[in-house]
């Protein structure tokens, strides 16, 4: 009996797994993401190696079905190009911004097309838990591993909330590899700025 209730007090103590977890339904974040492209017969040639950076500001509103794409493109010489994406899920359309130029474009996409998802996979692997920071200060976070159609991903949230961090892009298109990483910071629970969806005032023919 005793051995059974010493049992009883530390099973309960026992964290359980972390299981897959979901961001809000609303939500918007900042992030910076490098890329790098090679060709896949060339993947040990540094010179045939592109880098490519950016930094965007990236709203997703599930409730509304719509999301937007606030970003700046790094340019090889040293300039950047400014450009806002929006997709209308429920209308099937995309509006691509030049906010250098002023110029819109509408493309339709088939309605039905599935927004982007808000959810670690259920059939992701946890790779790993880890601390960020020091102690008592520290954030723990989660790594988590799965397949997308042709991506393999891997991205990190907080245990706590599930607040991205970071994520890893990887992939073969046409022979080429390219590896991209995006780092997440300010991540808000909502939309604060509901504007970011409009195109008012912008002439947009359809492609």
């Amino acid at each position: 009996m005793f051995f059974l209730a010493l049992f009883s007090v530390f099973g309960s103590t026992l964290a359980l797994p972390p299981s897959p977890c979901c961001l809000s339904p609303q939500h918007e974040y900042f992030g910076k993401t490098v890329g790098s492209y090679v060709n896949a017969s060339q993947f040990n040639n540094p010179d045939a190696r592109t880098l490519q950076g950016a930094s965007y500001h990236y709203y997703y509103d599930g409730l509304n079905m719509k999301q937007a794409i606030v970003s700046r493109l790094w340019k090889p010489d040293g300039t950047f190009k400014r450009s806002r994406s929006i997709d209308l899920y429920n209308e099937g359309v995309n509006y691509s911004i030049d906010q250098d130029t002023g110029s819109c474009i509408r493309t339709e996409f088939p309605i039905g097309t599935a927004m982007a998802p808000r959810c670690v996979a259920d059939n992701a692997t946890l790779v790993a838990s880890t601390e960020f920071g020091a102690p008592p200060n520290y954030i723990s976070a989660n790594t988590w591993a799965w397949q997308q159609d042709s991506l393999n991903i891997r991205s990190i949230y907080t245990d706590d909330d599930c607040t991205p961090l970071m994520t890893g892009w990887y992939y073969t298109i046409d022979g080429t590899s390219a590896a991209v990483t995006t780092l997440m910071t300010n991540y808000h629970a909502g939309i604060r700025d509901q504007s970011v969806f409009s195109v008012a005032g912008y002439n947009c023919p359809t492609s």
